[in-house]
């Protein structure tokens, strides 16, 4: 029986996004942790924080989770920790994610994401763009 693991994702590796093909499946789970949100360019980085960060939840396998460490670059670019993360269910799991460190943040001066949701947070200044 191969091993599952969760993983909480709430940027590119999200449903509809370019890194999704990584996680090797499209069963998923929406969900909410705790953390604070930033601009990082391309995509976002999650930080430790009081605000809520939206995201996904998906199951996974070893060899995905290792996919996912390379694309992150961990531990020196982002680092894997495991946080609590409330699904839309209301249910409460410990869930793998993948976190920067706030000094990495500061170094770039990144934008918060002040609602803590990635997608509209794209799909906002899409709009704005095409205006």
């Amino acid at each position: 029986m191969v091993k599952q693991l969760r993983v909480f994702v709430y940027g590119s590796l999200m449903s509809g996004f370019w890194n999704n093909r990584l996680i090797g499946t499209s069963k998923f789970q929406k969900a909410v942790a705790s953390g604070t949100l930033y601009d990082y360019g391309a995509f976002p980085a999650m930080t430790e924080g009081s605000g809520a960060v939206y995201g996904e939840v998906y199951e996974i396998n070893d060899a995905a989770l290792a996919r996912l460490d390379q694309l992150e670059g961990h531990p020196n670019f982002y680092q894997r920790m495991k946080i609590k993360v409330i699904l839309e269910s209301g249910e409460q799991i410990d869930a793998w994610t993948y976190r920067m460190k706030i000094d990495t943040i500061k170094r770039r001066c990144a934008e918060r994401i002040e609602s803590g949701d990635w997608r509209t947070y794209i799909e906002n200044e899409k709009e704005e763009l095409a205006v």
